[in-house]
């Protein structure tokens, strides 16, 4: 199931299921401190960047991604992939097909021993994901990778149904959270101040000869790549 933003006095701006309702001022506290993760890791990367104080500096990617200067594509998720039915073809079947997110960052939280997240090595083999306890999967996403030319890469991923220690299909359901951030709708993603990014050269929002992109138009320009969805 997908949230939405929530309002500044915790409330969902969509429908909620009678389950789900008595949980929504914890899951908006959660969504809440997800966002304020996000920034600190922005923040850092903007630190590793290199981008002088006087352009935003460690700061530079906060007011972007703060969701009282506007509405954003963020979005979280609670996931739940059942247990695999007996005609399982794990060369043909998956739980999650191979794609990146369109985001900045995607937090992913996993329950222990509740593996089967792949990612795409560069050298083009898939590679499984450890479930570290207490701590959070990290994905950098489509719309940063744009943002720094190319620089920090979205991650390639999937979800298989894992096997055990003697090759053996896992039997057992699997339940996620996911956070994907995003700046706000009207932020341009115009070339960051940042020489580390300049040395990339013409790639992403580093082109000069192109128009410049809102983040509202970078996720609907992905939309339209994965499923022909249009304005």
């Amino acid at each position: 199931m997908n949230f939405g933003e929530f309002t500044a006095s915790g409330e969902p701006q969509q429908p909620i299921t009678p389950t789900l309702s008595p949980h929504i001022p914890t899951i908006a506290n959660f969504s809440s401190l997800c966002a304020a993760l996000s920034r600190r890791l922005l923040r850092l990367f903007a630190q590793a960047l290199e981008i002088s104080p006087s352009a935003g500096g460690t700061e530079y990617f906060t007011p972007s991604h703060t969701s009282t200067n506007g509405p954003s594509g963020s979005i979280m998720r609670l996931l739940f992939y059942p247990a695999s039915p007996p005609d399982y073809n794990p060369t043909t079947d998956l739980r999650a097909g191979a794609h990146s997110d369109y985001g900045s960052v995607t937090l992913l939280f996993q329950h222990k021993n509740e593996t089967g997240l792949e990612i795409l090595s560069p050298q083009g083999g898939w590679s499984p994901v450890p479930v570290v306890p207490e701590a959070i999967c990290v994905n950098i996403g489509d719309l940063l990778s744009y943002w720094t030319g190319g620089l920090l890469r979205s991650t390639v991923h999937r979800v298989v149904v894992p096997t055990d220690e003697n090759g053996e299909l896992s039997k057992s359901e699997r339940y996620s959270m996911a956070y994907f951030c995003h700046p706000v709708d009207s932020t341009p993603l115009e070339a960051i101040p940042s020489e580390i990014v300049r040395a990339r050269g013409e790639r992403g929002a580093n082109d000069s000869e192109r128009k410049v992109m809102t983040a509202a138009e970078h996720l609907k320009s992905r939309l339209a790549a994965t499923y022909g969805w249009k304005s």
